[in-house]
């Protein structure tokens, strides 16, 4: 049933590329869909293909930096991210994806610059909150506490609904021995989402009226 399935996924993807052949999000998807199913040369093809229709689109290219690191070629990934970032310096998502490549790679410095380099964009938006919630994984895991602390306060600050955040800062708390402080986060994370429930109850009340 699945094979089925994939088989007439592949041929939707074939007749929207040949419908239109530059469409960005076609080739982009296709490729990711063939990723997933663990078929890497052909979600790198496709990639390609996608670059080549929209070579002015930094997206497909940071997309197939993170397929050529995942495929254990992370200089390869660095000159696709660098080429993204030439494209369009303003697109946070490759500094980002770029930064968090180097932090795996164990280039503390360099991911921090990254990062730093995405915020300078814009330092308010949902990708200023992903950054700095990544950030403060980094100086979580090398140690450097209060920094992290800061950082996810200032990712909540822009997205106080960000789940992964607030359990990344209760984590730290239970890593640095106090349970209770940790417990306090996650029940102020509960009544921020009880809060945003009763929210929306009351408008669609409303609306009702």
């Amino acid at each position: 049933m699945r094979a089925e399935n994939n088989a007439i996924a592949r041929k939707l993807f074939e007749k929207a590329v040949q419908a239109s052949p530059k469409n960005r999000f076609s080739w982009h998807v296709w490729a990711l869909f063939e990723a997933n199913q663990g078929n890497t040369d052909k979600a790198r093809k496709l990639l390609k293909i996608g670059h080549a229709v929209n070579p002015r689109d930094p997206v497909i290219l940071q997309s197939l930096a993170l397929l050529e690191y995942n495929c254990a070629s992370p200089n390869v990934a660095r000159v696709l991210f660098r080429k993204a970032s030439q494209i369009d310096p303003r697109h946070q998502p490759v500094w980002i994806a770029w930064g968090w490549m180097e932090w795996k790679e164990g280039n503390e410095r360099t991911a921090r610059s990254l990062y730093q380099r995405a915020l300078s964009v814009n330092s308010t938006n949902e990708c200023a909150a992903r950054c700095l919630q990544a950030w403060g994984v980094l100086e979580q895991r090398v140690g450097n506490y209060t920094a992290a602390r800061r950082l996810l306060r200032s990712s909540l600050n822009i997205n106080s609904q960000s789940e992964v955040t607030w359990l990344t800062w209760a984590a730290l708390e239970e890593e640095q021995g106090d349970p209770v402080r940790a417990e306090e986060i996650r029940d102020l994370y509960f009544q921020q989402r009880i809060e945003v429930v009763d929210d929306a109850s009351w408008v669609m009340g409303f609306l009702d009226i």
